[in-house]
């Protein structure tokens, strides 16, 4: 992914991401609900999706050229690679209680 998306348009493709919840979700809420609640695989997809269409690009002036023009070579558009894409959530834990 890095390798074919800059920071920011990874930043817009969660800021824009339709499938985040309007409000807050409970800290309460268990894992199987926050997946009702918020699924990541669109997002994971979309994200995919971004870096597949910028990699066979040849004229895209990817993060990937970008670097290797810097190091003197010539390199344009998006790198052919594998693309792994990892989403994941963290929330707040609320303090527990522990007894011995």
């Amino acid at each position: 992914v890095w390798d074919n998306v800059y920071e920011q348009e990874l930043l817009e493709l969660v800021a824009n991401d339709n499938n985040a919840p309007a409000s807050p979700i409970p800290p309460t809420a268990e894992a199987g609900v926050l997946g009702e609640i918020w699924p990541l695989e669109p997002l994971a997809r979309a994200i995919s999706r971004a870096s597949h269409l910028r990699a066979r690009d040849t004229e895209y002036a990817s993060p990937f050229a970008t670097n290797a023009q810097k190091e003197g070579l010539s390199y344009t558009g998006g790198k052919l690679d594998d693309i792994t894409v990892v989403v994941s959530r963290l929330c707040h834990v609320p303090s527990c209680v522990c007894v011995y």
